[in-house]
């Protein structure tokens, strides 16, 4: 998930980065502008609003200065200047960057009361601790069981690290929902991963309250727990600490889009991907949201694009395969899993629900792969309550029910397949697969809305979730 740069510069930090520039062979030759950098970092640190007024109040009083005097403007942008000539001679290895606000070139920027004047800091691009943080961002960002792994080892190297425990135990936490994903379709580890997330993101906002990301990412955890309060909370939170960052966090988009405020996580959506055009993964999710809402045509076109930026994006491909499947076009279906597989590197189906319901759908399908495919799926329906494949086994159940239907199975006489399809169904969500949350929105799942029992269960988890206040169902 693409996420922005979330680990940030210890106040500690700073005060050492101020001491070093200030002890600096280049500014101790001008006092005023040392005087002046001093002031501005040393206010902001202690929350004060950074105005001229205050810049003229501490060095340039009137008198002797006059009251229209522009010296302290002047000085500031001197000041900058200065500190530009700094970063690119001896502070270029420097770990933390001090950063004074300035117009584009060839623009004038008016900024908002206290802006002109605050310092921001972050840090190096040179920083190590900010090379690995990256490289752990970059591989999180792919979502893939692999490259998590790779994760954990980025992430858990800097949760001793100042400056990057906040943000790293939040990544460990996200780290552990790419496991989810294909844990929880293997074993009964829902739980275990989910609480391991929880711990790892609540460590975060105590390093960090002020920091949006913990909240977002413990809003998104405790989602996938049924904590459906407790993630209104902290995703409220995260907005008000940074709206802007947790409108890109696709966890936000998920969390709407649960609780029912689908039309507000498209539109969230849909900006993101015209911000972000470029990335694969956010043309991705827009695609999915579109899917959901039943406007295939328009995720199809998204879901396109994303495999142009990236051909092996499998979000993308496993998407269109079950909006192919929906709209009965499983041969084209059948070939995105099998690229979705081979991006993800799995030597069994990852969706072999999805393969059996394709093939139940196409009559087109040569016999021999009809067969084989029956055989296997088959082999996986001799016990539809076993912990494999929870989500999986649903669907496998609806392609039997097709393939009764079209005469290509016999009917058994003990049980229909959509009954069981219902019983794994709600057994998937009661062991917090996160595919679950959304069985009243997947359109892969209308043959079961002719099961009573598939009614109960909407009525019971989507239509009866008692929401947070604030937000409604639709």
């Amino acid at each position: 998930m693409s996420l922005p740069e979330v680990a940030l510069p210890t106040e500690p930090e700073i005060h050492r980065q101020l001491d070093r520039i200030l002890s600096s062979e280049i500014f101790l030759r001008i006092q005023q502008q040392a005087k002046l950098l001093d002031l501005i970092v040393s206010k902001t640190l202690e929350g004060e609003e950074i105005t001229e007024k205050l810049i003229r109040d501490q060095m340039f009083p009137s008198p002797p200065y006059k009251d229209d005097s522009n010296i302290a403007r002047r000085t500031f942008d001197l000041l900058r200047d200065t500190l530009n000539q700094y970063y690119s001679s001896v502070g270029q290895q420097d770990s933390v960057l001090i950063i004074l606000a300035k117009s584009e070139k060839g623009k004038r920027t008016f900024f908002q009361t206290g802006q002109a004047y605050t310092p921001t800091f972050k840090y190096n691009t040179a920083h190590p601790a900010l090379l690995k943080f990256r490289l752990g961002v970059h591989f999180l960002s792919r979502i893939s069981y692999e490259e998590a792994i790779e994760c954990l080892d980025y992430f858990s190297q800097l949760t001793e690290v100042p400056g990057f425990a906040a943000a790293a135990h939040a990544s460990l936490a996200e780290t552990m929902l790419i496991f989810l994903l294909r844990e929880s379709r293997l074993f009964d580890s829902g739980m275990e991963l989910l609480i391991d997330a929880r711990n790892w993101s609540e460590i975060a906002i105590t390093l960090a309250p002020h920091n949006w990301h913990g909240h977002a990412v413990l809003g998104l955890v405790s989602l996938f727990l049924h904590d459906f309060q407790r993630a209104h909370l902290e995703f409220e939170e995260a907005h008000r600490l940074s709206a802007s960052d947790t409108d890109r966090y696709y966890g936000y988009g998920i969390y709407l889009t649960t609780v029912g405020q689908l039309p507000k996580a498209l539109i969230i959506a849909r900006i993101n991907a015209q911000e972000r055009i470029e990335d694969a993964i956010a043309q991705s999710f827009y695609g999915l949201l579109l899917y959901l809402s039943r406007r295939f045509d328009d995720a199809e076109n998204f879901l396109m694009m994303a495999l142009k930026l990236d051909r092996h994006c499998w979000i993308a491909h496993g998407i269109i395969a079950a909006l192919l499947t929906d709209t009965e076009r499983s041969l084209e279906s059948l070939m995105h899993i099998g690229k979705m597989d081979a991006a993800v590197g799995e030597k069994i189906w990852m969706m072999p629900g999805l393969v059996f319901l394709c093939t139940s759908r196409t009559p087109k399908l040569v016999e021999d792969a009809r067969n084989s495919n029956l055989k296997a799926s088959l082999a996986i329906l001799i016990d539809v309550n076993e912990r494999r494949d929870r989500f999986q086994t649903v669907l496998l159940c609806i392609g039997a029910d097709e393939f009764v239907r079209r005469g290509l199975m016999e009917e058994s006489s003990d049980y229909s397949w959509l009954v069981k399809a219902n019983g794994s169904l709600f057994y998937a969500y009661e062991k917090y697969d996160p595919l679950a949350l959304w069985l009243h929105l997947w359109p892969v799942l209308d043959p079961l809305r002719r099961v009573p029992e598939y009614r109960t269960m909407l009525n019971r988890y989507a239509g009866g979730l008692v929401l947070p206040s604030g937000t409604e169902q639709s």
